[in-house]
This record gives C-alpha cells, sequence and structure tokens, in this order.
C-alpha cells in the first residue's frame, strides 16, 4: 500500500460507516503505533486510531508524530484536523499556523 492510498483510504473511511475489511485495515495501520518510532508510520497509525475513533489513544501518537516530524506541514494539518473535530479549536488553529 503507498502512503497516498493509505491517506485517501483513511480520509474516506473516516467520514463513512466502517466496512469490515476497511475496519482490518485501519486496525492494522493502528498496530503499527505500539511497534515504531518512526515519526511517519506513526503519524499514519494516528490517522488510523482517529478514524476508528479511538481518540484517548490517537492523541499521543499524533503528538509523538509531531516530537520527529516537527516541520511537517502535513502531519500538523492532520492533527490540527484531529483537533477541530473535538471542538478544540484554538489548539487547531495553533497546529494549522505552525503547518504554515
Amino acid at each position: 500500500m503507498s502512503v497516498l492510498y493509505e491517506d485517501g483510504l483513511l480520509q474516506t473511511v473516516h467520514y463513512m460507516v466502517i466496512k469490515p475489511e476497511a475496519k482490518a485495515v485501519l486496525e492494522s495501520l493502528a498496530n503499527v503505533a505500539s511497534r515504531t518510532s518512526d515519526p511517519q508510520e506513526l503519524a499514519r497509525a494516528a490517522r488510523a486510531l482517529d478514524a476508528l475513533t479511538r481518540v484517548r489513544d490517537a492523541d499521543p501518537v499524533f503528538r509523538d508524530a509531531l516530537a520527529g516530524l516537527p516541520r511537517d506541514a502535513a502531519v500538523r494539518s492532520a492533527y490540527g484536523d484531529f483537533l477541530l473535530a473535538r471542538y478544540l479549536n484554538g489548539d487547531a488553529v495553533e497546529q494549522y499556523q505552525a503547518a504554515l
């Protein structure tokens, strides 16, 4: 699976009912968080956790990804979207501004 495909899949799945096949892919991506310190992998895992509505798990994984990629606009924007969806508007704005 390419990064682009995974990210597109995560965005699509996030806004629809998760089918069993998609849930299995998301679970597989989410499980990577406990086995890696690679920030790109952590960012994918955080998006998967978010899509699975595992909010308490996703937040620290997003933070770990950002610790390794502090200047990555895509990860900052994804974390901003995550925060905005939880009505943490001020925190989301901070992430969006940092992405710029």
